[in-house]
């Protein structure tokens, strides 16, 4: 899929800094959740990626 705006944007529309979005991203970079090539986002372990969607209630 691929990110509908730059990351500032998309940020700023989640009502997170700039900082904060490149953060989460990273973290789910590094933990092999997602795979990210610009604005262009592929979900490497949907399972673990819908487990945190779940926890953060």
């Amino acid at each position: 899929m691929q990110l509908p705006a730059p990351k500032r944007t998309v940020a700023s529309l989640l009502s997170l800094t700039h900082e904060s979005f490149s953060r989460i991203l990273r973290r789910l970079i590094d933990d092999g959740i997602i795979a990210m090539t610009g604005r262009n986002v592929r979900i490497l372990d949907s399972g673990r990626l819908r487990a945190l969607l779940l926890s953060a209630d």
